[in-house]
């Protein structure tokens, strides 16, 4: 199959038939049924998708690394690393900056993107 892919993205023939992608709304919660902003997004992908997704996330992860374009505190879009991850280093944070000044007040600022992965 990654053979096929290859000759396929080298030639540019062959993906058009394969790009069609079935796109489901599946509610997040039945209180609000028709409100689009209720609904996710979720697509079906053929196996060809499917690779050519992850070629284009690992060049993109590679090409981060790379260039030292990582920033530790983006939780977002990242392999392995998760909300939780975001919570417990806010909270070490917090509990560290305490512990050196407990008297200095701690102020959070966070932004969290709506519909993030919409718009890629």
């Amino acid at each position: 199959m990654a053979n096929a892919f290859n000759a396929a993205m080298s030639q540019r023939k062959g993906l058009e038939d394969r790009c069609e992608v079935l796109v489901k709304p599946i509610p997040k919660s039945a209180n609000n049924m028709e409100s689009k902003d209720n609904m996710r997004k979720i697509s079906i992908l053929s196996a060809y998708q499917k690779l050519y997704e992850q070629a284009v996330t690992s060049a993109v992860e590679k090409h981060i690394l790379d260039n030292d374009q990582d920033d530790p505190y983006n939780y977002g879009g990242k392999r392995e690393v998760s909300t939780v991850t975001a919570i417990c280093d806010l909270m070490y944070e917090v509990i560290e900056k305490l512990s050196r000044e407990p008297d200095c007040p701690v102020i959070v600022i966070s932004l969290d993107l709506k519909a993030f992965f919409d718009s890629v």
